[in-house]
């Protein structure tokens, strides 16, 4: 299979980057919607279909990332089970986080009265810390009580300064964004920070996807 002229070796990882690229531009729309001049665009938000079509997106996102993982949770054994397990549960935690905007917007009334720019910002800031803490600090946290290094999967393996800087390429363009549209009083980095954060998360699952897989090493015909 090929995709942009570029040849797709791991069909499974393609979905769950999609997954994650769809929920990213979801939710960044959401915020195009809030900072639309006027709030005249905010009107969307409280309507059936955006939220209709949200929620149909979302399952597919969720069918995309468990089609993702799953065979590889029931194919590992050991530790990589493990480590297989908690990629999916992180995997559908992300896509998943359209239905936290819902119930976060009911329980504070947000369809009838729009939220102010802090708060905003911080259940923002929330969500993005438990991102953290779930693709990050507990991965981290068990690598290093475990001693298993292979519990974390960056794409980066063979790439050497140049996958370090790929798979932070989303966060740098963010910061530059910031520096740019901060000093003009614009919010155009609110808007576009769902979309590079997903982007971030994707970027292992593109690597995998249109990286060979390296051979495997043939069985020894003498043993030991």
């Amino acid at each position: 299979m090929k995709l942009f002229g570029h040849q797709v070796y791991d069909q499974r990882a393609l979905a769950g980057a999609l997954a994650l690229l769809l929920v990213g531009a979801n939710l960044s729309i959401m915020m195009a919607f809030y900072f639309f001049p006027g709030g005249e665009a905010f009107a969307l938000l409280q309507s059936r279909w955006w939220w209709e079509l949200t929620f149909s997106m979302e399952i597919l996102c969720l069918a995309l990332m468990w089609m993702c993982h799953h065979e590889r949770v029931f194919e590992a054994s050991g530790w990589k089970k493990a480590r297989a397990a908690s990629r999916l549960i992180v995997g559908l935690a992300g896509v998943s986080v359209p239905s936290w905007v819902l119930v976060i917007c009911a329980a504070n009334d947000w369809f009838q009265h729009p939220p102010a720019l802090m708060d905003l910002a911080y259940y923002a800031a929330v969500v993005f810390v438990v991102w953290v803490a779930l693709a990050y600090v507990i991965p981290v946290t068990v690598a290093l009580i475990a001693r298993k290094p292979g519990f974390i999967y960056l794409g980066l393996k063979g790439k050497r300064r140049g996958g370090a800087i790929l798979l932070s390429s989303p966060f740098l363009l963010l910061l530059l964004v910031a520096a740019i549209e901060i000093l003009r009083g614009s919010h155009l980095h609110i808007v576009v920070w769902p979309f590079l954060t997903y982007l971030h998360g994707a970027m292992p699952y593109l690597v995998k996807a249109f990286r060979p897989a390296p051979p495997k090493a043939a069985p020894s015909l003498i043993g030991g």
